[in-house]
């Protein structure tokens, strides 16, 4: 798919088509200045600046034809957070009944808060040390057809080329050396698919989902250690095929929501007796306006693998291995419930905002937990102050992340 990024760039500054004779366009800028306490790469670093500068461009060439851009340049005093990106590049063409796109593109799919089962197509930066959930995503190369078959019911068909993971922390370790197959971040022989119908009417709106490809989430599926090597045991990563559907749903009832999303992950070849099995991931929530600006959020979620027989006749690295899945994927047993509370408020005609979020594992009794304060000085200058933090035992799913915990300090200019 190469050539779908040129596209987009021959459309954008091409004059010779009598169809782009009234061209709209608009763009915007921001420079964001911050300062982070943590690298968020679980290391024991701390007190960091950086400058960052975020483009984003929108072009409507007719009324068939238009096109979008999105990328950032990141410079940082801790240098393996510099990035150099591009989010989003991709041309459409707007039919009555349908719609097609093609290029470096982001899908935002799931109703619920914050965790979603359902959005398994677009990657995630999750070592970024910025608290809004915008900066960690990024498009994929692709294709993708919108079907309108009513003004209430819709159907997306999107074929993917390139494999772009997610990426994730690593808790470190001394002894043993973790090895991740890239591989599949090249572009594939086949596609992989996704497929979205959507209806919307009223206070109910609802989707069902299927996807066949790779998994966004890395997999540890081989461990190598000899008595002979003169290295360190080493466990191998991959990014395993997977066939995923689910369905989401949101309802809203006087100055309430009911959202609802699951999916069922099934894994298309297992070759070991450590790696992940097929398993269900449920979210279930309900939103209160309690005043005009006051918003409770709260949700259950759930997780649940379908074999609970792979504890049996592993090696000490083995059982290393499988671990380390049950914490990328949070599953560190059979079953795990948690919930997940939101409360956000604004003040001072919308100029001050504040959210305050926290998501607690019942299987390990560890808890993440979030806030975020933002002040509009100007139209166009906004102050963000944050401050993560994680609970619980070294070993539970969020108590080994506390090096991570971070208060973020932002000065953006909007230009």
């Amino acid at each position: 798919m190469r050539s779908l990024n040129s596209l987009w760039l021959t459309l954008l500054f091409s004059t010779n088509q009598p169809s782009l004779a009234q061209p709209k366009y608009n763009q915007v800028s921001k420079l964001r200045l911050n300062y982070s306490t943590s690298t968020s790469h679980l290391d024991d670093e701390s007190g960091f600046t950086g400058i960052q500068f975020d483009f984003n461009a929108k072009a409507r060439f007719s009324r068939q034809w238009q096109a979008q851009f999105e990328a950032l340049l990141e410079e940082s005093e801790y240098e393996e957070n510099n990035r150099r990106h591009i989010k989003q590049a991709f041309i459409k063409y707007r039919a009555a009944s349908f719609d097609i796109s093609a290029g470096k593109q982001i899908f935002s799919w799931g109703k619920a808060n914050a965790i979603n089962p359902v959005d398994v197509v677009t990657p995630r930066d999750y070592t970024i040390s910025r608290p809004f959930l915008s900066d960690q995503r990024s498009g994929v190369e692709s294709i993708k057809i919108d079907y309108y078959a009513t003004p209430t019911f819709s159907t997306t068909v999107a074929a993917i080329w390139k494999h772009e993971p997610s990426t994730i922390h690593f808790p470190g370790n001394d002894q043993v050396d973790y090895i991740v197959d890239d591989s599949t971040n090249v572009n594939t022989a086949s596609p992989q698919w996704v497929l979205r119908t959507r209806h919307y009417h009223d206070d109910l709106d609802w989707s069902l989902y299927y996807y066949r490809g790779h998994n966004l989430l890395p997999e540890a599926f081989r461990t190598n250690q000899s008595d002979n090597q003169p290295n360190n045991p080493s466990i191998h990563f991959q990014y395993p095929e997977v066939r995923i559907a689910g369905f989401d749903l949101n309802y809203v009832f006087g100055r309430n929501s009911l959202k609802m999303e699951f999916a069922t992950n099934h894994p298309t070849a297992n070759n070991n007796n450590f790696g992940m099995p097929s398993f269900d991931a449920l979210v279930v929530g309900l939103s209160h306006h309690l005043q005009q600006y006051l918003i409770l959020d709260i949700q259950w979620t759930t997780r649940y693998s379908k074999d609970d027989s792979l504890n049996n006749n592993l090696t000490e690295l083995q059982q290393h291995a499988m671990q380390l899945n049950q914490f990328i994927y949070q599953v560190p047993k059979t079953h795990n419930s948690g919930m997940t509370i939101k409360l956000e408020n604004q003040w001072l005609h919308e100029t001050l905002f504040a959210e305050w979020y926290a998501h607690h594992h019942f299987v390990d009794n560890s808890t993440f937990e979030q806030l975020i304060v933002t002040y509009r000085y100007r139209e166009n200058i906004k102050l963000t102050l944050s401050n993560q933090r994680y609970h619980g035992e070294k070993s539970s799913l969020y108590g080994s992340l506390k090096k991570n915990q971070n208060t973020y300090f932002e000065i953006q200019y909007t230009f």
